[in-house]
């Protein structure tokens, strides 16, 4: 017996192959990883590690994105400090079209998965010290 379309059968059935699907997928190493979030600075100058420069809220974190512009400002300077604890990510783009913008690494390192992209629109900048 074959349950009939638009039925609860159906849907279970449906339900059930979906999850089934899934679980292959999470097993077998098929899935991609999942990326995090795309944290944009938006301060005005300063430090990496202040989470107040950040939207969304916080430092950035393993596997997202990371875009540096100036925004509204004519430049902005972003120094990438020794209290940073994460130092692996996604991508990073330093990138403006208003205005320089530096990001200025004095300690740590830091590490991409994806990609690093400076100045491809605008103006940037990326200086080791």
């Amino acid at each position: 017996m074959t349950a009939k379309k638009g039925s609860r059968a159906s849907h279970r059935s449906k339900a059930i192959l979906y999850q089934a699907a899934m679980l292959f997928a999470v097993t077998s190493g098929s899935m991609p990883a999942a990326l995090g979030a795309v944290r944009t600075f938006v301060g005005t100058d300063g430090l990496w590690s202040d989470p107040t420069n950040w939207n969304p809220f916080g430092v950035p974190a393993a596997n997202e994105t990371v875009v540096l512009h100036a925004g509204t400002n004519s430049s902005v300077t972003i120094t990438y400090d020794n209290s940073v604890t994460n130092t692996s990510f996604f991508s990073l783009q330093i990138d403006s079209m208003t205005g320089p913008i530096s990001l200025v690494q004095t300690e740590n390192t830091f590490s991409t998965s994806s990609s690093e992209t400076v100045g491809e629109f605008g103006t940037g900048s990326f200086s080791l010290l």
